[in-house]
Protein backbone atom coordinates (compact mmCIF):
# COMPACT_ATOMS: atom_id res chain seq x y z
CA UNK A 1 0.00 0.00 0.00
CA UNK A 2 1.34 3.27 0.86
CA UNK A 3 4.79 3.80 2.98
CA UNK A 4 4.14 5.18 6.40
CA UNK A 5 7.56 6.02 7.06
CA UNK A 6 8.83 9.38 7.31
CA UNK A 7 9.44 11.93 4.22
CA UNK A 8 13.15 9.98 3.69
CA UNK A 9 11.67 7.01 3.76
CA UNK A 10 8.95 7.57 1.38
CA UNK A 11 11.28 8.78 -1.87
CA UNK A 12 13.77 5.72 -0.43
CA UNK A 13 10.61 3.90 -1.16
CA UNK A 14 9.30 4.99 -4.07
CA UNK A 15 13.00 5.01 -5.90
CA UNK A 16 13.13 1.49 -4.66
CA UNK A 17 9.48 0.43 -6.07
CA UNK A 18 10.61 1.90 -9.19
CA UNK A 19 13.82 0.21 -9.53
CA UNK A 20 12.17 -2.85 -9.05
CA UNK A 21 9.21 -2.31 -11.52
CA UNK A 22 11.84 -1.70 -13.97
CA UNK A 23 13.70 -4.68 -13.36
CA UNK A 24 10.82 -6.29 -13.31
CA UNK A 25 9.63 -5.42 -16.97
CA UNK A 26 13.56 -6.33 -18.58
CA UNK A 27 14.15 -2.10 -18.24
CA UNK A 28 11.72 -1.76 -21.20
CA UNK A 29 12.61 1.10 -23.24
CA UNK A 30 10.24 3.11 -25.29
CA UNK A 31 11.50 3.95 -28.70
CA UNK A 32 10.18 6.56 -30.93
CA UNK A 33 8.51 4.51 -32.89
CA UNK A 34 5.99 3.18 -30.15
CA UNK A 35 2.65 4.11 -29.76
CA UNK A 36 1.35 5.93 -26.51
CA UNK A 37 -2.14 4.36 -26.03
CA UNK A 38 -3.88 6.56 -24.04
CA UNK A 39 -5.99 5.13 -21.08
CA UNK A 40 -9.39 6.13 -22.63
CA UNK A 41 -8.68 3.84 -25.97
CA UNK A 42 -6.81 1.06 -24.76
CA UNK A 43 -8.05 -2.32 -24.46
CA UNK A 44 -7.68 -3.20 -20.91
CA UNK A 45 -6.37 0.10 -20.04
CA UNK A 46 -9.46 1.31 -20.24
CA UNK A 47 -9.76 0.48 -16.44
CA UNK A 48 -6.28 2.99 -15.44
CA UNK A 49 -8.52 6.14 -14.88
CA UNK A 50 -10.77 5.01 -12.75
CA UNK A 51 -7.60 3.19 -11.03
CA UNK A 52 -6.19 6.59 -10.75
CA UNK A 53 -9.34 8.15 -9.10
CA UNK A 54 -8.96 4.68 -6.30
CA UNK A 55 -5.48 5.80 -5.90
CA UNK A 56 -5.97 9.24 -5.31
CA UNK A 57 -8.82 8.09 -2.87
CA UNK A 58 -6.40 6.34 -0.97
CA UNK A 59 -4.22 9.24 -0.92
CA UNK A 60 -7.17 11.65 0.52
CA UNK A 61 -7.51 9.06 3.12
CA UNK A 62 -4.09 8.92 4.13
CA UNK A 63 -3.86 12.64 4.06
CA UNK A 64 -6.36 12.73 6.95
CA UNK A 65 -4.54 9.89 8.58
CA UNK A 66 -1.49 12.47 8.44
CA UNK A 67 -3.65 15.27 9.71
CA UNK A 68 -4.63 13.75 12.92
CA UNK A 69 -0.79 12.29 13.61
CA UNK A 70 0.40 15.49 12.54
CA UNK A 71 3.57 17.00 13.83
CA UNK A 72 3.93 19.57 16.44
CA UNK A 73 7.40 21.48 17.09
CA UNK A 74 7.95 24.55 19.68
CA UNK A 75 9.94 26.97 17.70
CA UNK A 76 11.08 30.52 19.27
CA UNK A 77 7.98 32.31 17.78
CA UNK A 78 5.46 29.90 19.31
CA UNK A 79 3.94 26.88 17.45
CA UNK A 80 4.07 24.61 14.20
CA UNK A 81 1.96 21.88 13.22
CA UNK A 82 3.11 19.99 10.00
CA UNK A 83 1.53 17.22 7.61
CA UNK A 84 1.83 15.60 4.32
CA UNK A 85 -1.16 16.57 2.11
CA UNK A 86 -1.88 15.51 -1.88
CA UNK A 87 -3.60 17.41 -4.35
CA UNK A 88 -6.89 17.20 -5.22
CA UNK A 89 -6.22 15.73 -8.81
CA UNK A 90 -3.83 14.04 -10.91
CA UNK A 91 -1.37 15.67 -13.11
CA UNK A 92 -0.99 13.06 -15.45
CA UNK A 93 -3.30 9.70 -16.08
CA UNK A 94 -2.53 7.68 -18.76
CA UNK A 95 -1.40 4.10 -20.18
CA UNK A 96 0.05 2.69 -22.37
CA UNK A 97 1.18 -0.13 -24.39
CA UNK A 98 4.20 -2.38 -23.12
CA UNK A 99 6.12 -5.61 -25.09
CA UNK A 100 7.74 -6.48 -21.78
CA UNK A 101 6.47 -10.04 -21.13
CA UNK A 102 3.73 -10.37 -18.86
CA UNK A 103 2.89 -6.75 -18.66
CA UNK A 104 0.19 -5.55 -21.09
CA UNK A 105 0.07 -1.94 -20.37
CA UNK A 106 2.41 0.20 -18.36
CA UNK A 107 0.70 3.29 -16.01
CA UNK A 108 1.46 6.71 -15.07
CA UNK A 109 0.31 8.57 -13.08
CA UNK A 110 1.78 12.10 -11.88
CA UNK A 111 0.33 14.41 -8.95
CA UNK A 112 1.42 16.95 -5.95
CA UNK A 113 2.90 15.48 -2.51
CA UNK A 114 1.97 19.04 -0.64
CA UNK A 115 3.44 19.72 2.71
CA UNK A 116 1.26 21.90 4.87
CA UNK A 117 1.98 23.91 8.02
CA UNK A 118 -0.28 25.87 10.44
CA UNK A 119 1.38 28.03 12.74
CA UNK A 120 0.34 30.28 15.86
CA UNK A 121 1.46 31.69 19.30
CA UNK A 122 0.27 28.53 20.80
CA UNK A 123 -0.77 25.24 19.55
CA UNK A 124 -4.80 26.68 19.89
CA UNK A 125 -4.04 29.80 17.45
CA UNK A 126 -1.76 26.93 15.52
CA UNK A 127 -5.13 24.81 14.90
CA UNK A 128 -6.92 27.65 14.27
CA UNK A 129 -4.79 29.17 12.09
CA UNK A 130 -5.20 28.71 7.87
CA UNK A 131 -3.26 26.44 6.56
CA UNK A 132 -0.28 27.11 3.93
CA UNK A 133 1.60 24.75 1.45
CA UNK A 134 5.47 24.97 2.26
CA UNK A 135 6.76 22.38 0.05
CA UNK A 136 5.31 21.25 -3.49
CA UNK A 137 6.61 17.89 -4.58
CA UNK A 138 5.36 15.97 -8.29
CA UNK A 139 5.69 12.24 -7.35
CA UNK A 140 5.25 9.56 -10.49
CA UNK A 141 4.22 6.58 -10.18
CA UNK A 142 4.71 3.72 -12.62
CA UNK A 143 2.19 0.80 -12.63
CA UNK A 144 2.06 -2.05 -14.91
CA UNK A 145 -1.03 -4.25 -15.85
CA UNK A 146 -0.89 -7.87 -15.81
CA UNK A 147 -4.36 -8.53 -18.50
CA UNK A 148 -6.91 -8.71 -15.31
CA UNK A 149 -5.30 -5.99 -12.89
CA UNK A 150 -2.80 -3.07 -12.27
CA UNK A 151 -0.04 -3.02 -10.41
CA UNK A 152 2.31 -1.30 -8.13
Amino acid sequence: MLPAGGRRSVVLERLLSMLLVLLLLGAHQVTAGEKQVPAKNAPGAHRFGKFCESWLGKLRKRERDNRKSAKVRKTASGVVISWIGYGDRALQCKARSSRAPGTQFIGKLKYNELGYERRGSSRRAALKAKPVVVTRTEVLEIFRHDGSRWIY
